[in-house]
């Protein structure tokens, strides 16, 4: 009997907590040209968007904050378009994952992405083995690299090999989330909570 009740309570337990909505799209690396429906189409929503003129302010945490579920996409594109030029995504600790405030060449592995994250400084992401110049942002070449820097009053900085877009409207910059925890359905912890009832009754007669 025990062993039914400690199975049972398990299960509600299991069935009261929350299930993650897996996205669809979830492709590993740096993605190029992919459209904004593919990705939403996909599990994403968009929690924060704006121009690289638009500055971050000095930690991209307020622009995060936004952003509920526990994986992090970020994007660019040219201003009005519907076709993402490069993205990457990977879970939220590994996002902002802080490699440091400084030309060091630190990254941070994730998804088959380097990632790079720190306040007063920048945040970005480069190709897998890719090795980055952070002079604030990555100046080194590359078509699969992204960075907006974290500095007061400083927008951009690079959509790919576009770079210099500290004061661009031309260039968007995106953070997408992919969904929140949803609960179980009321039906299935009412189930559980019947077989509860049960087993302590059963318990009861013995």
């Amino acid at each position: 009997m025990r062993s039914f009740l400690a199975a049972v309570a398990t299960l509600s337990m299991a069935m009261m907590g929350e299930v993650m909505a897996t996205p669809s799209y979830a492709p590993s690396g740096v993605q190029f040209s992919v459209s904004e429906s593919t990705v939403t189409s996909g599990g994403w929503s968009v929690c924060y968007s704006a121009t690289y003129a638009t500055p971050l302010g000095n930690s991209a945490g307020t622009a995060l904050g936004e952003c509920a579920g526990p994986d992090i996409m970020y994007a660019a594109m040219a201003t009005g378009s519907s076709t993402f030029d490069l993205l990457a995504w990977a879970p939220l600790a590994d996002v902002t994952f802080n490699t440091g405030a400084a030309n060091n060449g630190v990254t941070h592995v994730a998804n088959g992405t380097e990632w790079y994250y720190a306040d007063n400084y920048s945040v970005g992401f480069a190709g897998l083995g890719e090795a980055v110049l952070k002079n604030q942002c990555d100046e080194n070449a590359g078509a699969d690299r992204l960075c907006w820097h974290t500095v007061n009053g400083a927008g951009g900085y690079r959509d790919g090999n576009i770079t210099g877009l500290n004061a661009s409207s031309d260039y968007t910059k995106v953070i997408l989330t992919d969904s929140v925890p949803v609960p179980e359905p009321i039906s299935l912890v009412l189930l559980a909570s019947g077989l509860v009832g049960v087993g302590l009754l059963r318990q009861r007669r013995a």
